[in-house]
């Protein structure tokens, strides 16, 4: 399995006395991960999306281009498709929830989403590289996101203490 995490720093305290208080982050970390094929880029899903489009920029990794002689071959067997978009199956993967090959753990403090590379082999080539091809990168966050997530959990967090 291919996730992301992030780690919540400084929060740790108000994460346990929350946890007592109501139970878990739940209701704040789906609203974090977003609807399927939502573009809001502050959400995970919208995120990768926003990375799909931007070719790798949205998380600040840009995807190499592909080499001439595949971007000639790609083009005339898949006319239109886009960089890692060849089948579509990647993409579903990581912005609709329960699409095929997605992976999604949801537990009281954190959420772990990303690919089943069981059902989709290729992805951690693509996360990784190999010795023939560059990573691309395709899940992630950016700085951005982190920041407005902290804010969302701090924000929950306080109205849960006014519970």
């Amino acid at each position: 399995m291919i996730k992301v995490k992030f780690k919540i720093d400084g929060l740790m305290q108000k994460i346990n006395r929350m946890i007592t208080l109501s139970g878990n982050l739940q209701p704040i970390l789906m609203k974090i991960r977003g609807k399927a094929r939502t573009t809001d880029p502050m959400t995970i899903i919208g995120g990768i999306s926003s990375n799909f489009v931007s070719r790798g920029s949205f998380f600040q990794k840009p995807w190499p281009d592909l080499t001439n002689d595949y971007a000639k071959y790609k083009a005339k067997k898949w006319p239109g498709q886009t960089m890692l978009r060849r089948t579509n199956k990647l993409f579903r993967s990581v912005t609709i929830p329960g699409a095929d090959g997605n992976v999604e753990i949801l537990e009281p403090t954190r959420i772990s989403w990303g690919v089943d590379d069981s059902s989709i082999p290729y992805a951690k080539y693509l996360m990784t590289g190999t010795s023939r091809m560059k990573r691309r990168m395709f899940l992630g966050f950016n700085p951005e996101q982190k920041r407005q997530w902290k804010k969302l959990i701090a924000g929950y967090l306080k109205e849960t203490e006014q519970v």
